[in-house]
């Protein structure tokens, strides 16, 4: 989550945003398997896991939306 906060701060703080947007998508990827890994592994229950999820989709929302107002 910490190497997600840092890629989207040097995103947003970079002349060329779309540079970053890969690394980002990565990223968030890894997230969500690691999410689902530990919900799997009952590091999480699967309340905190649909909470987690859910904050995931809604991230993932807002990058998409990013990609399309930079390029468009």
């Amino acid at each position: 989550m910490l190497t997600l906060l840092q890629l989207i701060v040097r995103a947003n703080k970079s002349r060329s945003k779309s540079q970053f947007f890969d690394a980002i998508d990565v990223e968030l990827d890894t997230l969500r398997i690691l999410v689902r890994l530990s919900m799997q592994l009952k590091f999480l229950s699967f309340k905190k896991y649909e909470v987690w999820s859910q904050y995931l989709v809604e991230i993932g929302k807002m990058h998409g939306g990013w990609i399309k107002s930079v390029k468009g």
